[in-house]
């Protein structure tokens, strides 16, 4: 990805979000990672809904190595409501808040969310990966938009996640059946 001016507030209007997620799908550069990732990060967020509160954590997987060289967590307000394909306003002050505080420089990032695979083509793991200025994927548990053929029943079977003619994912099997 390459660097854009593209910081900016969290605390938008769901209208609002939806204008800049339109405005900075284009900027997402879909390319293939060549490169031999030794560092790679996963984000992920959970809710504390009787306080508000949304806690991220982050670590950094050192493949060569086989380890966990790093974690970092954050505890933040939550401001955004639920929106379906507007998560990313609801997660990033936290996701970025954790893994702002990793020392490591991770070569690539994985979330707990869609990538491409969104209406807009800017999910959650595009517009920090855009906004981190590093290569992002998506991990989601659902399927937003696209279709795919049937998936086998053992596990590592996949099949390509298309949307308005283009790949923009996977659907994988995780576990037998």
């Amino acid at each position: 990805m390459t660097a854009l001016p593209l910081r900016h507030s969290w605390d938008l209007s769901p209208r609002e979000a939806v204008d800049l997620q339109r405005q900075l799908a284009p900027l997402v550069r879909r390319r293939r990672f060549r490169a031999r990732v030794r560092l790679l990060a996963g984000v992920d967020a959970a809710y504390l809904p009787e306080l508000g509160l949304a806690a991220a954590a982050a670590v950094v997987w050192d493949a060569e190595r086989a380890e966990l060289v790093e974690r970092a967590a954050a505890l933040i307000g939550v401001t955004f409501p639920y929106r379906p394909g507007l998560l990313t306003f609801r997660e990033a002050p936290a996701l970025l808040a954790a893994a702002g505080r990793l020392k490591l420089r991770p070569q690539a990032y994985l979330f707990d969310g869609q990538g491409l695979a969104h209406p807009r083509g800017l999910g959650l793991a595009a517009h920090i990966g855009l906004w981190l200025d590093a290569p992002a994927l998506g991990c989601a548990k659902t399927r937003l938009v696209g279709t795919y053929q049937p998936v086998g029943q053992a596990v590592g079977d996949w099949s390509p996640l298309q949307y308005r003619g283009l790949r923009v994912g996977a659907v994988v099997r995780t576990r037998a059946g």
